[in-house]
C-alpha cells in the first residue's frame, strides 16, 4: 500500500526502524530522504502520524520520498545491548554505521530519473528531523551525511527540522553513579512520573499519555539516565556545530550552492517548576540559542498551548509548516533557474 509503514531491524547495529519503503534498492527512484530521531523516553512511532499525513498530501513513497525513523538504544523496539554504556558516548557513531547500512541501499539513478537539473543527479536532498533531545543528533550526523557516498550517491542536507528542541548548559554536568541510579530507580522513576503531565497539553490524547506512562514505568529507568547524562554532556558543544553549521552555510551562498535551513518549531518551555506551554511572542532559551548561532537561516513557528510533543498533539500544523517550507523551497529554485 502507498502509505504503508514497514518495521525493519537493522543488520549491522541491531537497531529497529521505520520506513514508508519496505526495502532498498527499488525500481522507482528516491528523490528525497527524511532522517527522524525521537527524543528522551520517545519512540519512531510517534513520527508515525507525521509520515501518514505527509503521504496523503503527495510526499509519499509513490513520489521517491523516503522517511526512516529509529528507534534509539534503550527506547521503542531496540535493546538497550546495542549501545551498553551510553554514558560514554557511542550514539552518533551508532547511528553513522545505522545510516551507512540503510542508504548504502540507495540506487543509482538518472537525471531523468529524479527529475532534477542538478549537475549531478546522483545528489539527494536530506531533511533531518530532530525532537527534543533529538535535535542534538543532527549536528553530529552533519559531517559524516554531507561528506559520504553511499553507493554512488551522496546526500545533501537540505533542512533541520527542529521539534520543541531543548538545551541544558555548556557547563560540563556533574559525573555520574550508576550504582546509585540502581539503588534509587523507584525514587527516580516516581519524580519522573509525577510531573510527566506537565508534557502534555490540552490537545494530548488519553491514550498517548498512557503509553508514555507505560514506557516509564516499564523501563530500564537507570539506563535511561546514562543516555540523558551523555545528551547533557554533548550540549558543551552545540553552540560551536550551530557556528560550524552557519559558517558552512555562508560558503555554501559563496559557491553558489543552496544553504542549510532550519525550521524551529517549538511547543514549550522548561523552568524552575517543569514544563509549560508558551504563546506567539515567548522566546524560549532554545529559541534564543538558534537565534544567537543559526540566524539567518532559520525560520521559527510557536504553536500556541501545545504538548512537548508538537509532531504528535499538532501533526497537521507541523505537517503545514513542512508543506510551506518545501513549496519556498521550490519558489526559490525556480527563480534562480530563471536568473539564470
Amino acid at each position: 500500500m502507498a502509505n504503508s509503514i514497514y518495521r525493519r531491524t537493522s543488520a549491522s547495529t541491531q537497531l529497529s526502524y521505520l520506513s514508508n519503503i519496505p526495502s532498498l534498492p527499488r525500481d522507482t527512484p528516491i528523490t528525497r530522504i527524511s532522517l527522524m530521531i525521537h527524543g528522551w523516553t520517545c519512540r519512531a512511532t510517534h513520527y508515525t502520524p507525521l509520515i501518514t499525513l505527509l503521504s496523503e498530501q503527495g510526499f509519499g513513497a509513490e513520489n521517491g520520498y523516503l522517511y526512516i525513523a529509529v528507534d534509539l538504544p534503550g527506547h521503542g523496539e531496540s535493546s538497550s545491548s546495542t549501545l551498553p554504556e551510553p554514558e560514554k558516548g557511542g550514539l552518533i557513531e551508532l547511528l553513522q554505521v545505522f545510516y551507512e547500512e540503510i542508504l548504502s541501499g540507495l540506487p543509482s539513478q538518472t537525471e531523468s530519473e529524479t527529475g532534477t537539473s542538478d549537475s549531478n543527479p546522483n545528489v539527494i536532498p536530506l531533511d533531518f528531523y530532530g525532537h527534543s533531545m533529538g535535535t542534538r543528533v543532527g549536528f553530529g550526523l552533519y559531517s559524516f551525511l554531507s561528506s559520504t557516498t553511499f553507493n554512488e550517491v551522496r546526500v545533501s542536507p537540505a533542512n533541520f527540522i527542529f521539534l520543541d528542541g531543548s538545551f541544558t548548559s555548556t557547563n560540563p554536568p556533574d559525573p555520574i553513579s550508576i550504582s546509585m541510579m540502581e539503588q534509587y530507580e523507584e525514587i527516580l522513576k516516581g519524580k519522573a512520573l509525577a510531573g510527566m503531565h506537565k508534557y502534555f497539553g490540552s490537545r494530548t490524547s488519553e491514550s498517548f499519555k498512557i503509553e508514555m506512562r507505560d514506557f516509564l514505568t516499564s523501563s530500564n529507568f537507570p539506563y535511561l539516565l546514562r543516555i540523558a547524562h551523555w545528551y547533557s554532556g554533548y550540549d558543551c558543544f552545540i553552540p560551536s556545530m550551530m557556528d560550524d553549521l552557519s559558517s558552512r552555510n555562508h560558503e555554501l551562498v559563496s559557491e553558489g550552492k543552496k544553504p542549510v535551513r532550519i525550521l524551529n518549531i517549538q511547543g514549550q518551555e522548561v523552568g524552575p517548576d517543569g514544563r509549560y506551554s508558551i504563546d506567539k511572542d515567548f522566546v524560549t532559551v532554545y529559541m534564543g540559542l538558534v537565534r544567537e548561532h543559526l540566524t539567518p537561516w532559520v525560520t521559527e513557528h510557536v504553536i500556541e498551548d501545545s504538548s512537548h510533543f508538537v509532531h504528535v498533539d499538532d501533526v497537521e500544523e507541523v505537517a503545514r509548516q513542512l508543506v510551506h517550507l518545501h513549496d519556498s523551497e521550490i519558489n526559490a529554485a525556480h527563480s534562480e533557474q530563471a536568473r539564470l
